[in-house]
């Protein structure tokens, strides 16, 4: 069967900011594959971030018009530690993908963040 979801997505979804408030649309890399009507495991996309990044955070391309493969139309990082389960009638739309080099980066600060 074909997933609803595929690792890599990027979709606007309805979820709560890291500190579990705000609730609001805001962009999401799915982070598994997900079947029709199952939850879809996320990480959050965020506009606002420090520099330099913390090691937790992955820079992801963006650009302000129309074109960028991810969809992000401002500087964005995926926050590898803000993990949200989201309800499929909570997932708007999808809006791009990652590419496999950003997406292998962000894979690999998760596992690095289980092991410790």
């Amino acid at each position: 069967m074909t997933p609803a979801y595929r690792r890599g997505e990027v979709v606007w979804g309805s979820c709560l900011d890291p500190r579990g408030r705000n609730l609001k649309s805001r962009p999401l890399l799915v982070i598994n594959d997900a079947a029709e009507g199952q939850p879809v495991a996320c990480l959050g996309i965020s506009t606002q971030f420090d520099s330099p990044l913390p090691p937790t955070q992955v820079s992801v391309p963006y650009s302000p018009r129309r074109g960028c493969g991810t969809g992000l139309r401002e500087p964005s990082v995926v926050v590898c530690t803000w993990l949200v389960e989201v309800a499929p009638a909570n997932v708007v739309r999808r809006i791009g993908a990652l590419p496999a080099r950003h997406l292998e980066q962000v894979v690999r600060v998760v596992q690095d963040l289980a092991a410790d």
